[in-house]
């Protein structure tokens, strides 16, 4: 199944199937077409939280998968319960049968991953934000994924009208962050942490504004040393 042809707000029990082993990983959301995306968008860049799927997605590559509507569920009040009923059923936690982490449609809550699960997960997160581009071929689908989506009037006027931001709204939200009701006031950065943080920032300022735009800056350290 076209993920992208799918209609928006259709929710319900889904399943990401791999079609060279028959293997699945079974799902709900309230808008399935959004949660597809989500996973693909995850797995593309291997920044996906399940690392089982993301395995079997590196090794088997994106035309194996495909993606299949279990149940349409339009009440999310009952997406737990048939969920839940169809991880009984395929029982995709078992490793002969899928990519679940979980037996149970509960939230991850409380379960901790390894040491080794979270040390490729910080890698994975820190290349997808240091400026690596999409491809064209990525950059295509993004665009076909967001035809048919109109905003709605409130973005619309949340993205243009600033009305709202009167002299009043600026000093309620003065005294709001200002003195003690600041979540900082009182504390300072440990002297060991300054550098650190001081590093951090200059690496970002140096990704956004030069190597993101492809400039060499002469006065910028950074590029003088050719890090990027």
């Amino acid at each position: 199944m076209d993920y992208l042809g799918l209609q928006y707000d259709i929710g319900g029990i889904y399943a990401i199937i791999n079609c060279a082993n028959g293997k699945v990983y079974v799902g709900s959301a309230v808008d399935i077409k959004r949660r597809w995306i989500r996973h693909v968008h995850r797995l593309r860049l291997g920044t996906h939280t399940n690392p089982i799927l993301q395995s079997a997605w590196n090794k088997y590559g994106e035309s194996s998968f495909d993606f299949l509507i279990l149940e349409e569920v339009s009440d999310r009040l009952w997406l737990m319960v048939r969920e839940q009923l169809w991880l009984n059923d395929v029982q995709p936690w078992k490793r002969e049968n899928g990519y679940n982490i979980l037996p149970s449609a509960e939230s991850r809550l409380g379960h901790v991953p390894s040491l080794e699960s979270r040390r490729k997960q910080s890698i994975s997160l820190s290349k997808s934000k240091t400026g690596t581009k999409a491809s064209e071929f990525q950059r295509q689908r993004m665009s076909i994924a967001h035809l048919g989506k109109p905003w709605t009037e409130k973005q619309r006027l949340a993205k243009h009208d600033l009305s709202f931001m009167d002299a009043d709204w600026c000093k309620a939200i003065s005294v709001r962050t200002s003195g003690e009701n600041n979540p900082f006031f009182g504390k300072t950065h440990p002297p060991e942490l300054l550098p650190v943080v001081r590093k951090n920032a200059e690496l970002g300022r140096h990704i956004r504004w030069h190597v993101n735009r492809g400039i060499i800056n002469p006065n910028c350290v950074l590029c003088g040393i050719g890090i990027s």
